[in-house]
């Protein structure tokens, strides 16, 4: 097995709830020129990009808590990718305690994400946005997750076996992810999501790309605790978040199952890939973050395999 196919088996066999979370610096994604995915009331397309040298999954799962104080920031969930003092995660137990059915402490729950590079396929004109970052519900991802499983058994015609998944972000075999998003009595949904095969895509589109771990941003106890009151200084930075859509899709994956249109006839993508936009080139960040996600990993790992 490949060390990419046993990426993809490590992390479609873990059960909800993982082991590493994030959220991401927007700031330095927009200083590299990648700029955030967001779906559209409409038909969707999708491309995973990744270096195809580069090992681990193609994609990395995140916990982070949104709508945050008076100013709904979004933080990652120090508890659940640190195993540290989350103070978000204690106002909420503490909201429980008092009232069980209390809503604020439901609000703050970490949701669970997968965050993705992506270049949106739909036309000529979106893929001249260049590399997306993508914080992909995680509906979406599970319908990725059981389309990528190869039923295929034994081995090809060739001689050699079939793989036990279908790698969507490999550039030449790899498929682009197709979706309808839906908006119902206020509540966000996503049907008929496949997996299509495509033209092979521009090394341009993953060459360059930043690693996971390179992104991170990892705020302190003291401007969560800030944040839960109401405190904010005039040199802040806030991290936008479309709180309101967030809050709609959780709350939809929850309880809403994504549905599949009927089975049609997946025709090969004709459209011509072109190249994304060239970025200004930036010195990665050595710091504290990285050294802690890093050694969650590894730790990760030797667990694996002593089991």
């Amino acid at each position: 097995m490949t060390s990419r196919q046993e990426a993809m088996d490590q992390e479609f066999s873990k059960t909800p709830g993982g082991n590493y979370f994030n959220y991401v610096d927007t700031a330095k994604l927009e200083r590299l020129g990648i700029t955030q995915y967001k779906p559209v009331l409409s038909e969707n397309a999708v491309r995973i990009v990744f270096p195809p040298s580069r090992p681990g999954f193609y994609g990395l799962e995140i916990h982070r808590h949104s709508n945050v104080g008076v100013n709904r920031r979004t933080f990652i969930c120090r508890k659940r990718m640190f195993n540290e003092e989350c103070p978000i995660c204690s106002f909420a137990d503490e909201l429980r305690k008092e009232d069980p059915q209390d809503k604020r402490a439901k609000e703050l729950y970490a949701g669970r994400r997968y965050l993705f590079f992506v270049v949106e396929t739909l036309s000529e004109e979106t893929m001249k946005k260049g590399i997306r970052w993508w914080d992909c519900p995680i509906g979406i991802y599970k319908e990725i997750k059981a389309r990528s499983k190869n039923k295929r058994r034994g081995t090809t015609p060739e001689g050699t076996e079939f793989k036990k998944y279908v790698d969507v972000s490999d550039p030449v075999n790899g498929r682009d992810v197709e979706f309808e998003q839906v908006k119902e009595q206020g509540k966000y949904s996503y049907e008929g999501v496949r997996l299509v095969e495509t033209d092979a895509i521009p090394e341009e589109w993953y060459k360059d790309l930043p690693e996971f771990v390179d992104i991170l941003k990892n705020s302190s106890e003291e401007e969560m605790r800030e944040a839960l009151s109401g405190e904010t200084t005039p040199d802040e930075e806030i991290v936008e978040d479309d709180s309101e859509q967030v809050k709609e899709e959780e709350e939809s994956i929850e309880t809403t199952e994504v549905k599949d249109k009927p089975e049609q006839v997946q025709e090969k993508t004709t459209t011509t890939r072109s190249v994304s936009p060239s970025r200004e080139s930036t010195n990665k960040e050595n710091n504290d973050i990285r050294t802690r996600v890093r050694a969650r990993l590894e730790q990760s790992k030797k667990a694996r395999q002593e089991e």
